[in-house]
């Protein structure tokens, strides 16, 4: 039966029809190299709002702050360049570690205080991930 759908390859909607699951992005991670984060639990929710621990107008809670502090410490393929003119910190790098250091700023981290942070707790020891 058709159903108005045109197609180069048949094989193509074949493989469609053989997914279970299927993947989008609509946020933009992907598409825009986006990402952010958006609430943190830490043994039960933040204090405030979900977005208030990363809001650069409002501080987190001590217990958002250290646990984004312990994530922060195995971020160090992220390079953090200080602002021009009082603008906030670039920061560059993957995605994913980019997100939790630009949450540890907003949290009232300062990049001075990220770098101390990192020089502090060197890595010592790293095992690199490995499908197989």
């Amino acid at each position: 039966r058709q159903r108005g759908v045109l197609v180069k390859r048949f094989c193509a909607v074949e493989a469609l029809g053989a997914c279970g699951v299927i993947c989008t992005d609509k946020t933009g991670t992907l598409t825009e190299g986006s990402m952010a984060v958006a609430s943190l639990w830490c043994c039960g929710p933040s204090s405030g709002a979900p977005k208030d621990m990363v809001s650069p107008t409002g501080p987190a809670s001590p217990a958002a702050r250290g646990a984004l502090q312990a994530a922060v410490l195995n971020c160090h393929g992220t390079v953090v360049r200080d602002g021009v003119g009082g603008a906030p910190p670039k920061l560059d790098g993957n995605m994913t570690e980019v997100s939790l250091v630009r949450a540890l700023l907003q949290s009232g981290t300062s990049a001075h205080a990220l770098r101390e942070l990192w020089a502090d707790w060197p890595i010592v020891f790293e095992v690199p991930f490995s499908a197989s």
